[in-house]
């Protein structure tokens, strides 16, 4: 989704929306597909790296995950230096060994300011996305700050496990200067009851009250209500940050993000209510389908726009359509796609959610939209076109089958 035109480089890695549709190509998180001189999309698995390391399916001094049920997380730093074969920055291959009893994993990757990706072996076959690489795809992977990617991508899909095979990448000219971490959060166990937090954060001049802010969330939680999670919202926070003439969507969004360290500990999804993005027409902004699940990344965190909604008359914030904007970018934010993409032609892949095809532009526009598509998922928190009206809010039982399954979510 570049943010208007979006490709993860996201955005350079977020999943960005319109004021009246989330821009076609939301493709924030997604790193399926192959870069130049990386062999590692091919199907019938790898004897080597792109630059000719070779990898052990026997997962040579694997990290091995303690028992019990729950979230383990694996954090490794890495360095990088430069590899002409793949034209990117390179470290050392990861090896985990990811139990059968795995429900999801989120691999983030990290590499200072420098975009990332990974390619991803288990059991020496590649791991692909959700869909095929295909240059016309947009969920094709391109690298972002803290790329992050969760499987699997459905709830009825067994989660892969067995010995992986992270092979970290980084685009940066002189890659031996970055310090990189790489992420695995291993969620095992069936989700049981969980609270997935998340806390307001007014920043700068926005023109939005503590009270409109809780409002907003409580839409959000009540439509997130399912599969025995609950939204639990911490006490609104304020941050001291000069947008300017309005937040970019790149480098200075990425800055703010990363300028956020959880100061009070809540370990909840900030979402951040800006004045106005600098980009018109652009109202929300994910960090990522999903995002990094750690705060202070340039995925970390959910970022709307207030002036839009506000009624210059009474100051008020139209509270029922800001927080549609908002639960939609809390779903890419863990993990949840669009149900149908603008044209028609792509779809997530859950078997619950309803489909617009491609056959219901009956006005030869080139995009399915929110009327062309009533009956048929235009009522879902997650499709890709805003109404405007505060009345998408249904979420699937896979769709709230997603959530319960991200690292985000917290045992009771």
């Amino acid at each position: 989704m570049r943010c208007l035109l979006l490709l993860l480089a996201a955005c350079q890695g977020g999943a960005a929306d319109g004021d009246a549709k989330d821009v076609a190509g939301d493709t924030s998180g997604d790193t399926s597909g192959d870069t130049p001189g990386d062999t590692s999309g091919d199907t019938s698995g790898l004897a080597t790296t792109c630059d000719g390391v070779p990898l052990d399916a026997t997962c040579p001094g694997a990290i091995e995950l303690a028992d019990g049920d729950g979230v383990s997380v694996v954090d490794v730093a890495v360095s990088w230096s430069w590899s002409s074969a793949c034209q990117a920055g390179v470290a050392d291959p990861i090896y985990v060994r990811v139990p059968a009893d795995a429900t999801a994993v989120q691999l983030t990757v990290l590499a200072d300011n420098a975009p990332t990706w990974a390619h991803v072996l288990v059991e020496g076959e590649s791991l692909l996305d959700k869909v095929a690489p295909n240059d016309q795809d947009p969920h094709a992977q391109h690298p972002a700050p803290a790329i992050s990617r969760l499987w699997p991508t459905s709830p009825d899909e067994p989660t892969p496990s067995g010995c992986w095979a992270i092979l970290p990448r980084a685009v940066d000219p002189d890659p031996a200067s970055l310090s990189g971490r790489v992420l695995l959060h291993v969620r095992r166990g069936e989700p049981s009851a969980g609270v997935l937090p998340v806390v307001g954060v007014i920043v700068g001049d926005a023109p939005i009250s503590e009270a409109e802010v809780l409002d907003i969330l409580a839409l959000a939680a009540a439509t997130f209500v399912g599969d025995g999670v609950t939204l639990g919202v911490a006490p609104t926070e304020w941050m001291d940050w000069d947008i300017g003439a309005g937040l970019g969507l790149d480098d200075d969004r990425y800055d703010l993000l990363r300028a956020w360290t959880d100061p009070n500990g809540t370990g909840a999804i900030p979402v951040f209510f800006a004045r106005e993005f600098a980009t018109g027409g652009i109202v929300g902004q994910a960090g990522g389908i999903p995002g990094a699940p750690v705060p202070g990344t340039a995925s970390s965190g959910v970022t709307a726009s207030v002036a839009p909604y506000v009624d210059y008359g009474d100051g008020s914030v139209d509270t029922g359509a800001l927080g549609q904007v908002v639960t939609h970018e809390l779903g890419h934010q863990v993990g949840l796609w669009h149900t149908s993409e603008s044209t028609g032609t792509w779809h997530d892949t859950l078997a619950d959610t309803p489909e617009c095809a491609e056959a219901s532009d009956t006005d030869g526009s080139g995009t399915v939209g929110y009327d062309e598509c009533t009956g048929r998922g235009a009522d879902n928190v997650m499709f890709w076109q805003s109404s405007g009206l505060g009345d998408q809010d249904v979420l699937s039982p896979l769709q709230l089958s997603v959530v319960a399954r991200s690292p985000r979510v917290l045992p009771e």
